[in-house]
């Protein structure tokens, strides 16, 4: 059996991860109100802090990635 490449893996991970933070980021504004009782602008905050994460937590994950720290798959 074939070793799956290592391209094949980055780029599955990747479609999971922007899957799986589309799904998060289309329900959100909807569940801020539900079960805080926010309005508007907390649910505008709370997508607005998700992407402020996400887009800082992109370079030490790429840093991590081209230096190879994460170890094996």
């Amino acid at each position: 059996m074939n070793a799956t490449p290592p391209v094949r893996r980055l780029w599955l991970a990747v479609l999971c991860g922007y899957l799986a933070l589309g799904a998060t980021l289309q329900a959100l504004p909807a569940y801020v109100p539900a079960r805080f009782g926010g309005g508007a602008v907390a649910s505008g905050t709370a997508v607005g802090i998700a992407f402020l994460a996400t887009a800082c937590g992109r370079p030490f994950a790429g840093w991590l990635a081209d230096s190879g720290r994460c170890g094996r798959w």
